[in-house]
């Protein structure tokens, strides 16, 4: 072939990469091994090849954003988890598109409409729903990995995920009461239409009663309308109103933890002499709240890091795969025996 004939295509198909590859080693990107970058550049240097000025601008701006959608707003797990993601992307000569997902909202198809308007190399999701298909996820046409997302109702070959098993760990927590005592123990969540993590912590708290002989009561579920620290409170103080007859609580985030402190508290009740409470993610605000709250800590960093490593071996044609970290009982202040 003719040097001044040659094309990207041509220069991927001699060195047997993607078009997208020999792009990465054009713009000098990192996340090329060092092996594949010198065939590329010696074969590029062989045929004197020169890239069209407009496609290979085309070529960056596909290959520069990477997208990080938040499902739940009021998640602090989140905000940390963004700023480990974000130096990770940044690191390697990306930007990052952070958009924000309603909780009833489709996040997939949000997704789908960014991987177009912003030429999306990449998407990482921050929590989620668990029920979308393999055709659903086929239409992103980019790499993809949820973080917080346990199981999806597809085969895992098509999907990856980095997370915490939602059910055990909330088992974990309930369990951890039910020790110290407390028969009666209630479950503080969040209002879903989806199975999600919500549903999951749920399963864990039905599972613990009854490898304990307790029966379930509908009346120890307090829905709070989202994951704010008001809603948490009003849910608390409506219960204690209307039907208080629990001696703990577990509250599937720290964030409802603090919302629920705080109306036991302006209600009379004392936290943990009355009333003993479990909080779930291991936030900071657990530990510099009064009481110092018992949780449930996920590995935070570790994931993130390890969710932003697992985008970009997916971005180099490695397989999907899900990876699994250990929650970690944190006591604090907030749990004591039943008396």
């Amino acid at each position: 072939m003719q040097r001044n004939d040659i094309t990207i295509k041509d220069i991927a198909e001699l060195a047997n990469v993607a078009v997208s590859t020999v792009s990465r080693v054009m713009n000098d990107h990192p996340d090329v091994s060092e092996k594949t970058r010198e065939r590329v550049k010696k074969i590029i240097s062989l045929y004197g090849y020169i890239p069209n000025a407009s496609a290979q601008n085309l070529k960056i701006g596909e290959s520069h954003n990477i997208g990080v959608l938040i499902k739940a707003a009021f998640s602090p797990l989140f905000t940390s988890m963004v700023e480990i993601i974000e130096a990770h992307i940044v690191k390697k000569g990306y930007s990052m598109v952070l958009v924000q997902v309603g909780i009833f909202e489709d996040e997939i198809k949000r997704a789908e409409f960014l991987v177009k308007e912003k030429r999306l190399s990449g998407v990482v999701f921050l929590g989620g729903s668990f029920s979308h298909t393999e055709e659903k996820l086929a239409h992103l046409g980019c790499p993809f990995v949820f973080v917080t997302t346990t199981q999806l109702s597809c085969r895992s070959e098509v999907f990856s995920s980095v997370f915490v098993d939602d059910t055990k760990e909330a088992f974990k927590a309930v369990d951890h009461l039910i020790s110290l005592g407390h028969r009666k123990p209630a479950i503080l969540l969040v209002k879903t239409e989806s199975l999600s993590v919500i549903e999951l912590r749920l399963n864990g708290y039905k599972q613990a009663l009854a490898h304990h002989g307790i029966d379930f009561n509908e009346n120890w579920v307090l829905t709070a309308e989202n994951f704010s620290m008001k809603a948490s409170y009003d849910t608390t103080a409506s219960a204690i109103r209307t039907s208080h007859d629990f001696t703990a609580i577990f509250a599937i985030s720290d964030v409802l933890a603090v919302g629920a402190i705080k109306a036991l508290t302006d209600s009379g009740f004392r936290v943990p002499d009355d009333i003993s409470l479990i909080g779930f993610d291991g936030q900071d605000i657990a530990f510099y709240y009064d009481p110092v709250i018992t949780t449930i800590s996920q590995p935070v960093e570790q994931m993130a890091q390890k969710a932003a490593d697992q985008l970009f071996r997916l971005m180099r044609g490695e397989k999907h795969r899900q990876i699994e970290f250990n929650g970690i009982l944190i006591e604090g202040n907030s749990c004591i025996p039943a008396t």
